[in-house]
């Protein structure tokens, strides 16, 4: 391989930061974390057709090629230029590059970027002596890219998340015996998958018609390369709604807990099937 190692670089970064909004009764605490990646993805399996076989020339070639009219291999090993398949030849001249290596083999190292964003945000408040509030918020916003699904570069999928959780709560402490913990949680999380380029066979001079979002398809040529699509997804997540309450008693050596919890979760699953 002539391809340097596959580089892996990180870089993590945040910050946090607290103090009193008004003294003795609330306070506050922020912090955010960031993250910046990149891995690689490395492929030299690939075998790619030869100036001669893109020309349609499979005489000197070990695979001959058949005539899917008759079945029988093309005479001479020639495919007529008559015969030639638009979109394939589209596909072949702008997708399939020339072999960089021994035996028509192509070798190939893409980057995956990495991105993360993530924030919290936290509000204590003293209400009276025996009352406190309490409410916080997080955000966590990512994205990453999965380059060579196949052999070849081809499809590219973009991920894209976002989650984001709010929780208020409320205790109050009566007589220095029982406690009351009232609490709301509201969870949202989401993400899409996309496939780029965001283009069809119907782009690239083919009579095929695509249905839905546009992808490109999965494409296996046996003993050459295949060129892998993944599932798209424009949404696929969740709504979560949590309602709790706790009473908590104690008397001498005696203590009851009791309490009620409503849960609620409205999910939301839309994906297309491969082209």
């Amino acid at each position: 391989s002539s391809l340097e190692k596959d580089p892996i670089e990180r870089n993590n970064f945040g910050g946090s930061l607290g103090g009193p909004i008004f003294r003795n009764r609330t306070f506050f605490f922020g912090s955010y974390n960031g993250l910046r990646q990149t891995t690689t993805a490395f492929s030299n399996d690939a075998r790619v057709p030869t100036a001669a076989e893109r020309a349609g020339d499979f005489s000197q070639s070990t695979d001959k090629p058949r005539d899917p009219n008759t079945g029988q291999p093309f005479p001479n090993g020639v495919i007529p230029s008559a015969r030639f398949d638009a979109a394939a030849v589209r596909i072949l001249k702008e997708y399939i590059p020339l072999a960089n290596l021994p035996g028509n083999l192509y070798e190939v190292q893409e980057s995956l970027p990495e991105t993360s964003n993530e924030v919290t945000v936290k509000i204590d408040h003293e209400i009276t002596k025996t009352q406190r509030l309490s409410g916080s918020y997080f955000s966590s916003r990512g994205q990453q890219i999965e380059k060579l699904r196949g052999d070849l570069p081809w499809v590219n999928r973009e991920f894209s998340s976002h989650q984001q959780n709010l929780n208020v709560a409320h205790t109050w402490t009566r007589r220095g015996d029982t406690v009351n913990e009232g609490r709301v949680t509201y969870v949202r999380s989401f993400g899409g998958r996309l496939n780029t380029p965001e283009i069809g066979l119907d782009d690239l001079d083919s009579g095929y018609r695509t249905q839905g979002p546009k992808s490109l398809p999965q494409i296996t040529v046996t003993g050459y390369f295949s060129l892998s699509s993944a599932i798209a997804g424009l949404v696929a997540g969740s709504h979560l709604t949590q309602l709790r309450d706790t009473l908590s008693l104690n008397r001498g050596r005696h203590s009851i807990r009791v309490g009620a919890e409503y849960s609620y979760e409205a999910i939301t699953h839309d994906t297309t099937l491969n082209n």
